[in-house]
């Protein structure tokens, strides 16, 4: 803008000191003459001005002070004629003083780094061609020839790098505006604008007519990568980025015209379904992007299988806001993910009830260790040959306030999937070796005490110090402690868990399998695993009395264990005759309501006493 005021401004002072005006109104002149002196050296000062904010020239240091003298003095010169009838010497100074602008600005402009901005270096040319026009306009008008045309000049020049500018600013604003609503890696919306998708399709669906009969909707998806960290894990990030990419190709595909894909974070994905008609469409959309993720990935040479989770609400059936649309998707999405990979659920109002007790749960867990809430109870384990008890197994209950004595069953679950089992099993851990360490010095030396760990406590990494440190705080031998696994512990990285086996029973404890039969029973694992145990599943043992394939079952486990010098425990026994026959098959050791259900340390010691005289009666 400053350039274009000085292009205007050198245009009429050429025009007014030339030779054209004094031919057509002579007696003007003279009046004039100061004041288009004056506008010359305003213009000197509006083209340093000029060059200073737009090339950053003279800002600072020694040219900042050298321009800034020379406009000054300019100025004062340029005013003197206003007050003065002899206006040829300061007029003379004036110029004088604008040919040195003309000589210290392309010094100053050749000393100053060019700026980092858009056009920088068409700006530094059209720079220099005003500088000479301007340096050309003070030439001619010193001579007293016509330079009108100069000015001129240097006004297209400044117009055209003005559009050029304008041009790349609007470049870098579309540039700008689109990183702030897209997702950089994907090129999909992103969660802000998603959001702004979402509440327009609300609106619009609001006024549609259909919306007075309930034929107009808005159906959202969200969508959740499953087991995408494994993916990161193995492969590699770069990997997991053209995967996300190669998703968001699919979803965009498998959607249709009208429905819109975004990227809300990491794995996690919304899909805004703008014209819904029934709740029958939203499934059939769920099925179609479930279709469409059974087929592989070909992702840089390699063949990924994914799936996905997906959780539905639809307006106006399940809310009127978007916020509350969203939040119950995301309660859909929870019931999905719980029920395994590959699901996708609708959202319903019983779901809202079921995650707030989930919450609540969860909150409450955070504090039950602090607030010594958790409590062991022990289910002895009765050797079939001689009627002994040699073991028990330590079981958690968590006395909540305010509620009856709850089993494992009622949050395990929970603690399992927020993380929180793992200090509580340190803690099960713990107070199960005092305890055990406890009955072994009052004089209950074959005591073997057994202890879940669960597969995130044993993929922790810390399990093994844990164990030791449990040992060593309780003065527990280790041959009186056996820890329990499932199949699913040993699934995934099985090498890892060999190490992890291989140093636990370096510690001296033992080892057993448990629930052997409900999981994939991999033969392998009991020959690559060293354990010590194996306990038969109470699914099968309550089916050796109903007549099933169970006896069968159940006896070519107890062959296979004594063919591969590993002992035996049945849970579940419920009655004489289960245990008879057990004992008949070779069974070694039996645990069940039967014996004893779970009971504290003191009702566990004085059942035992009972338990013991009435076995030597």
């Amino acid at each position: 803008m400053l350039a274009g005021w000085l292009a205007t401004a050198k245009c009429f002072e050429a025009t007014f000191q030339g030779q054209l005006l004094p031919y057509f109104w002579p007696a003007i002149t003279g009046h004039l003459v100061p004041v288009f002196t004056v506008s010359g050296a305003a213009c000197y000062a509006l083209f340093t001005l000029s060059a200073r904010a737009l090339l950053d020239i003279g800002r600072t240091g020694l040219w900042a002070w050298l321009l800034g003298s020379l406009n000054v003095l300019a100025l004062l010169a340029a005013g003197a004629t206003l007050f003065s009838e002899q206006t040829l010497l300061p007029r003379m100074v004036v110029s004088r003083l604008g040919l040195a602008i003309v000589a210290v600005l392309p010094l100053a402009a050749w000393r100053t780094p060019l700026p980092a901005r858009p056009g920088s270096r068409a700006l530094q040319i059209a720079f220099f061609l005003c500088w000479c026009s301007l340096g050309l306009t003070i030439w001619t008008a010193r001579h007293g020839r016509p330079v009108q045309f100069t000015g001129l000049t240097m006004l297209c020049i400044l117009g055209v790098y003005s559009r050029m500018r304008a041009a790349a600013q609007a470049s870098e604003r579309r540039t700008t505006e689109h990183l702030a609503w897209h997702d950089p890696l994907t090129q999909l919306p992103n969660r802000p604008r998603g959001h702004r998708l979402l509440d327009e399709a609300l609106r619009q669906a609001s006024v549609r007519p259909e919306a007075l009969h309930g034929g107009a909707g808005v159906g959202l998806l969200c969508l959740d990568l499953d087991r995408f960290k494994h993916v990161n894990d193995t492969h590699g990030h770069a990997v997991g980025d053209a995967l996300l990419r190669t998703v968001a190709e699919r979803l965009q595909h498998c959607l249709g015209s009208g429905n819109t894909a975004c990227r809300l974070a990491g794995d996690e994905f919304m899909v805004v379904l703008p014209d819904v008609r029934s709740p029958e469409q939203v499934i059939r959309q769920c099925e179609t992007v479930m279709a469409e993720f059974r087929r592989p990935f070909d992702i840089e040479g390699h063949q990924l299988f994914m799936s996905l989770s997906i959780g539905a609400a639809v307006f106006p059936d399940h809310a009127l806001d978007a916020e509350i649309l969203m939040r119950n998707a995301d309660t859909a999405l929870f019931e999905s993910k719980r029920a395994g990979p590959g699901h996708f659920r609708v959202f319903h109002p019983d779901m809202n009830t079921r995650l707030m007790a989930y919450v609540s749960t969860r909150n409450a867990l955070h504090v039950a260790l602090e607030r010594k809430e958790f409590e062991l109870h022990y289910q002895p384990q009765i050797g079939l040959k001689d009627t002994d008890v040699v073991g028990v197994e330590a079981l958690i209950r968590w006395r909540r306030p305010g509620q009856p004595l709850h089993q494992p069953g009622d949050f395990i679950a929970v603690a399992e999937e927020s993380g929180l089992i793992v200090p509580i099993g340190t803690w099960v851990l713990h107070e199960a070796c005092r305890q055990a360490a406890h009955w072994h010095r009052t004089g209950w030396h074959t005591v073997r005490m057994a202890v879940n760990v669960s597969p995130l406590q044993f993929q922790s990494g810390r399990l093994v110090k844990d164990v030791a440190a449990a040992l060593e705080d309780s003065g527990l031998p280790p041959h009186c402690l056996e820890l329990e696994l499932t199949e699913s512990v040993l699934m995934g990285k099985e090498d890892e868990a060999i190490c992890t086996v291989r140093d636990l029973k370096n510690l001296g404890i033992s080892l057993s399998i448990d629930d052997f039969g409900t999981g994939y029973s991999n033969l392998a694992y009991l020959q690559r695993f060293r354990f010590d145990r194996l306990k038969i599943d109470r699914s099968f043992i309550l089916g050796l009395e109903q007549g099933t394939d169970a006896p069968a079952i159940v006896h070519a486990v107890l062959q296979m264990a004594r063919h591969l010098n590993l002992r035996t425990t049945a849970e579940g026994i419920e009655n004489a005759s289960t245990a008879a026959r057990l004992t008949a098959m070779g069974c070694d050791e039996a645990q069940g309501y039967h014996y004893a259900r779970p009971l504290p340390a003191p009702a566990l010691d004085r059942w035992r006493e009972a338990f013991l005289q009435q076995a030597t009666a």
